[in-house]
């Protein structure tokens, strides 16, 4: 066996330091340390990784390799998540806005739209002259005898209604189905024995701004009229009448069906149908009481058709 030195030198940094600088290092083969080198180990062959300088060794990490080929780990999930959330919210600020102008659209439609008058209320009824037959009690020009006269009919429990008739107002208490008829009521009724007979004439009319059932309604009314007043006065005086029953119920039930809104409208069919209704319970109500209340409504109606522009 080979002795071994005695003296050991150490280079470090270049400087040659022995054993008894720093410390025994007894028994140790001499070597050549370099500050920041080490020595490779023997290897079979094989290549070996160089190790990097100490001096950044510590900071040293190798990136790592994902998957098959090597590729580097892209973030790519947290850009996924981002980018779904980005969507998501487009995808919901874009519900929101078309409801919005959805809702907002009929709105706009509303306030640009000018308003126009309802179609419905846009007929308009020609009615021819008519005539009718009353009992006048009084004939003036001056309303202040005119009104002290229908105060004093009313005092008497009877139904006074005037009518103009060019400059001159008509008072009138009854109405007939003709002149004649009227002149023979006169005689054998003591109601009428201070009254004369008359026909008085509504002129021709233009009445606008009706709905439709109101303009019907309008043209039917005179017909109507005339018909329930004949079968009145036939039934009061014990005559035939040439109107049935079931052509006055028809009547009746075909004007209580329709819709009318216009005031004066409304009165003349209202002063019909309680007329009607007064007809019907003509023998339980009594004859008398019954005629005045037809009466009663037959001449509201007269005095609502003059009325009538």
């Amino acid at each position: 066996m080979d002795k071994l030195p005695e003296k050991i030198v150490i280079k470090i940094n270049g400087e040659a330091k022995n054993d008894s600088e720093g410390g025994s290092l007894s028994q140790t083969p001499e070597k050549e340390i370099a500050a920041g080198k080490a020595e490779a180990p023997a290897t079979d062959g094989r290549k070996t990784r160089k190790m990097p300088p100490a001096i950044w060794r510590n900071s040293y990490r190798p990136k790592r390799k994902t998957g098959t080929g090597g590729r580097k780990n892209a973030p790519y999930p947290a850009f996924a998540a981002v980018g779904a959330a980005v969507a998501a919210g487009i995808l919901i600020g874009f519900f929101l806005l078309n409801l919005m102008l959805k809702e907002e659209q009929p709105n706009r439609e509303n306030a640009a739209a000018p308003k126009e008058p309802a179609a419905e209320a846009a007929e308009t009824a020609e009615l021819p002259e008519m005539a009718f037959y009353i009992f006048q009690a009084g004939y003036f020009k001056n309303e202040d005898s005119l009104n002290k006269m229908v105060e004093d009919l009313k005092g008497k429990n009877l139904s006074a209604k005037t009518v103009k008739d060019a400059d001159h107002y008509r008072v009138f208490i009854g109405v007939a189905d003709s002149l004649e008829r009227g002149k023979e009521m006169r005689k054998s009724l003591s109601l009428y024995s201070e009254t004369w007979p008359a026909e008085v004439k509504a002129g021709e009319k233009r009445i606008a701004r009706l709905t439709r059932e109101e303009k019907i309604f309008l043209e039917k009314a005179p017909e109507i009229y005339k018909r329930l007043v004949e079968k009145a006065v036939s039934r009061y005086m014990n005559s035939p009448s040439a109107v049935s029953d079931a052509e006055i119920l028809r009547d009746m039930e075909e004007i209580r069906a329709m819709e009318l809104k216009n005031e004066k409208v409304l009165r003349l069919r209202n002063a019909l149908v309680n007329a009607y209704q007064q007809w019907e319970g003509f023998e339980k109500a009594g004859k008398e009481k019954a005629w005045r209340h037809i009466q009663e409504n037959l001449t509201d109606f007269v005095e609502a058709y003059f009325h009538l522009s």
